[in-house]
């Protein structure tokens, strides 16, 4: 089981160092990158004690945290270089997908989920996906990945809520991202709710982890 002053610890510390990184994200030094990193490596040492304690045997522990591990890493990657950020992050969606697989094995659910889940997908970006250029294709890609992570996590809804809350949430904030790539002047309030629903994400996400 997990520990509730261990998650709420990492709950704070997450929100502090994503609030550092926020303020400071127009910064034209790479300083502010380390603490968005930082945000998402304290989930990740919270998943990191689950397995820990479990004596690294449970599979689902292991592949949260490894999920959570390149998502941290994708982080910094994503200001540099936006294609190896989404690559690395597809990386992290792989390993989630293969923890919650251990879960709940695949079944029907899990493909009306992701049916429903990659057209919902398509039809948010629609017209404007083909401005993205040579970008297209990836964000499409990367699209029925995260898709189908998602369908993974709604199927293991009754045993893990936290896990299928935190994986609707990384699918609203990767849409949002792409959204950037169409619009690049969106509003504070619109970047904001883009690093909270990815922060709460990834701490839903490793919070559930012992709970499997």
């Amino acid at each position: 089981m997990g520990s509730p002053a261990l998650s709420i610890i990492s709950a704070l510390l997450t929100a502090l160092w994503g609030t550092v990184y926020f303020r400071n994200r127009k910064n034209e030094k790479k300083w502010p990158l380390a603490f968005k990193a930082a945000a998402t490596c304290m989930p990740l040492g919270e998943a990191f004690f689950c397995c820990l304690s479990g004596g690294f045997q449970n599979p689902v522990c292991m592949g949260i945290a490894a999920g959570a591990f390149f998502c941290a890493a994708a982080d910094v990657l994503l200001e540099l270089h936006f294609l190896s950020g989404m690559g690395v992050f597809a990386l992290g969606h792989v390993c989630f997908l293969a923890a919650l697989l251990s879960a709940a094995p695949l079944s029907g659910r899990h493909l009306i989920f992701f049916l429903l889940l990659f057209a919902a997908s398509l039809l948010f970006h629609g017209r404007k996906l083909p401005q993205t250029g040579a970008l297209a294709l990836p964000i499409v890609l990367y699209g029925a990945l995260l898709s189908a992570m998602t369908a993974a996590a709604l199927a293991v809804f009754p045993q893990a809520p936290g896990a299928a809350a935190g994986a609707l949430l990384f699918y609203i904030s990767d849409n949002m991202i792409c959204l950037r790539l169409y619009r690049p002047d969106h509003s504070d309030t619109f970047s904001a709710f883009v690093l909270i629903f990815y922060y709460s994400a990834i701490w839903l996400l490793c919070s559930s982890a012992c709970f499997f």
